[in-house]
This record gives structure tokens, C-alpha cells and sequence, in this order.
């Protein structure tokens, strides 16, 4: 008889917890990082070597960066020191912190001459290199330089 009082009180606390949990759900901010969670575990479970990445090598890891790696490739092989995101790349915080993240050193500016854009996005600049994604069902990204 003892133990039903004690498990009231229990019943009640997971209770409010499980309310509680449910009300930070509906937050914009609670939602948007199980996205960031939920694209991190796909990066894991899809690419486990990432998880073996050596650390303090340069470049190491890189795989995180999904879509926007061939966008940072094209950066440096061009030798661009600063470049401006497209609108469709802005748009996604995600694609946008990748993309600033993987290209450091090289800065994003809002005036710089070189853009990075998705190739289904239409681009106002002459475009000086193209890469199409593997595994990301056609989606590409481009690299123009504007005058």
C-alpha cells in the first residue's frame, strides 16, 4: 500500500515533464536545432568515417558539410578571398553557416565580386565554374564572377 503513494507523486512529476517537454517543442528555436540534430545524425549514419576524421588535419571532416563542400572546393581553386551567397543559400541557415564555416579563411561579403550559387538558382553573373552534386539528387552548385 505503501508503494501506490509513492508512485502518485512520480506519475505526476513525469507528467508535468513530458507537458513540459511538449511546450518547448512548438518553439521555432527547439524545432530548428532537432533539424540541425536530425541532419547530423543522418551525416553520421551515412558517413561513419566521419566519426574517424583525424583531428588537427588540415581539411579533416569536411564530409559535414554536405551540398557546400563543392562550393568551398570551388572557392579555393579559384583562389577567391571573398564572395557573396546566392538568395537560395542565404535562405537556409544551415547551407549558409556550412558554407562560411568550410571556406574560412575566406570571407563572405555582401560586395564581394565572386557569387556562389545553386545551379537551379538563375544567376546575374557569367559563371566561371559548375559542380554537380553525387548523392544529392541533381543538385548543383556554381561559382560566377560578377563585374
Amino acid at each position: 500500500m505503501g508503494e501506490a503513494r509513492v508512485a502518485k507523486p512520480r506519475l505526476g512529476r513525469l507528467l508535468a515533464a513530458a507537458l513540459a517537454l511538449a511546450g518547448l517543442a512548438a518553439l521555432p528555436q527547439v524545432r530548428a536545432t532537432a533539424a540541425q540534430l536530425g541532419l547530423a545524425a543522418h551525416v553520421l549514419w551515412t558517413q561513419p568515417a566521419v566519426l574517424g576524421a583525424p583531428l588537427g588535419v588540415e581539411r579533416a571532416g569536411e564530409e559535414a558539410l554536405g551540398p557546400m563542400r563543392a562550393a568551398v572546393e570551388l572557392l579555393r581553386e579559384h583562389g577567391v578571398e571573398s564572395y557573396r551567397a546566392s538568395a537560395g543559400i542565404a535562405a537556409d541557415e544551415l547551407w549558409s553557416q556550412r558554407l562560411v564555416e568550410g571556406a574560412w579563411p575566406i570571407r563572405p561579403r555582401a560586395d564581394a565580386r565572386f557569387e556562389v550559387s545553386l545551379l537551379a538558382e538563375p544567376s546575374r553573373c557569367p559563371p566561371i565554374a559548375e559542380r554537380r552534386l553525387a548523392g544529392f539528387d541533381g543538385l548543383g552548385v556554381r561559382l560566377a564572377r560578377c563585374p
